[in-house]
């Protein structure tokens, strides 16, 4: 995927997920793997050292109240 599509989570390119307001990527710890889809979403036992999955979850859904949803 990564020749095909440069960076991505491995299953969606950033490029591709760029649509509406984009708000960055997520970095995990120096030491760890890396952050990828399965560690966005709780998956691999929700270990991703210096990613917080609930955390993300929950400073999205603050930024949605903000903004009056």
């Amino acid at each position: 995927m990564l020749v095909e599509e440069g960076a991505n989570d491995g299953l969606v390119g950033v490029e591709s997920a760029k649509w509406g307001e984009f708000q960055g990527v997520e970095d995990a710890a120096w030491y760890s793997p890396g952050c990828d889809h399965l560690n966005m979403v709780g998956h691999l036992f929700g270990v991703t050292p210096g990613f917080d999955a609930p955390e993300f979850f929950i400073d999205i859904v603050s930024g949605l109240k903000d903004r009056g949803y």
